[in-house]
């Protein structure tokens, strides 16, 4: 590649605001040579979060950033940008006419790309030029970088991964006896029926995991279902929603019909009980993954307890 070629970098004008910024992280230095590193680093990393949140409509965390952390600026020749949910973007700052960029060993690893951003002063313009992908030799030619344009189908593709090591951690957490949500529905005479969980209210591209069970209590049939997505900007959260519906001709749930979510310890977290004419009950808490995955594994799980006429049923989960 060239940096002539117009069509794959893209100009960002530096306004007073990311100079300030810069002028103040290099101010916090006691040489010459390292303020002079830490002004080119922080104006590379404004330039590239303009970039990612203007033009990619990607968010962007700049206070989780190594390079807005006092120490590790101190201590490290970083300029990473963290992009929230998929790690952290590697934003190298070269000076015109330089035709290669000097990326330090100490952060060959742990970065999603190392986007290479041209910084004119006199002019007050950030030209970012590209990327690539990994690193592991300090001096990257400009002739290797990708075009900018592809930066997106990276984020996309790491999204993706992510989403696939979410859905296996996710499904490990209930037993063979979960079913797929269908399966389940068509079991209990309600297939056809609309999706329960409120399509309005949730992202569909979220969902990670769908599944239910029969479930019987004092000569009543119910179906239980689970609707596990991820809880947003939260990469090891989830929400769960536990959802309890009548099964069959029956339309509604019986008055009085409690539905509760229990701690290892026993504890009550939470509860919902019928009234006439409810046709659901719906309890939805948010659980930090790996914390059900030490349950799964200490053998200590959250209980899912329906109360009925005296009579319970209780499900484990996460479920051996």
């Amino acid at each position: 590649m060239s940096i002539e070629n117009e069509q794959l970098t893209f100009p960002v004008p530096l306004g007073m605001s990311d100079f300030n910024c810069a002028r103040e992280f290099s101010g916090q230095q006691k040489n010459t040579a390292k303020a002079r590193q830490v002004l080119l680093n922080t104006l590379a990393v404004r330039a590239v979060g303009f970039y990612c949140h203007n033009l990619l409509s990607v968010e962007t965390d700049f206070e989780n950033s190594d390079s807005w952390d006092s120490s590790a600026r101190i201590l490290m020749d970083v300029a990473d940008l963290e992009i929230k949910g998929l790690g952290k973007l590697e934003c190298r700052p070269i000076r015109p006419g330089e035709k290669v960029c000097y990326v330090p060993p100490e952060v060959w690893e742990d970065r999603i790309a190392y986007v290479i951003v041209e910084i004119d002063e006199k002019e007050k313009m950030a030209n970012i030029l590209g990327f690539v992908r990994k690193v592991a030799a300090e001096p990257v030619s400009l002739e290797q970088l990708q075009p900018l344009e592809d930066l997106i189908d990276v984020f996309d593709s790491i999204s993706l991964q992510q989403r696939i090591e979410q859905i296996i951690r996710i499904e490990k957490l209930l037993a063979s006896d979960w079913l797929e949500s269908e399966k389940v529905l068509t079991a209990s005479g309600r297939s056809g029926r609309s999706r329960r969980i409120s399509q309005s209210s949730l992202d569909s591209s979220a969902m990670l995991l769908n599944k239910g069970k029969l479930i019987s209590i004092d000569g009543r049939d119910f179906a239980l279902m689970v609707d596990i997505r991820q809880q947003e900007n939260e990469q090891n959260k989830v929400k769960v929603s536990f959802e309890l519906i009548p099964v069959g001709n029956i339309r509604s749930l019986p008055s009085g019909l409690e539905f509760a979510l229990l701690a290892p310890s026993g504890k009550m977290l939470t509860s919902a009980t019928a009234k006439q004419g409810d046709n659901c009950l719906r309890i939805t808490p948010i659980f930090d993954l790996e914390k059900l995955e030490l349950a799964k594994q200490n053998g200590k799980p959250y209980q899912i307890k329906v109360t009925f006429n005296g009579k319970t049923h209780s499900e484990s989960f996460p479920s051996n």
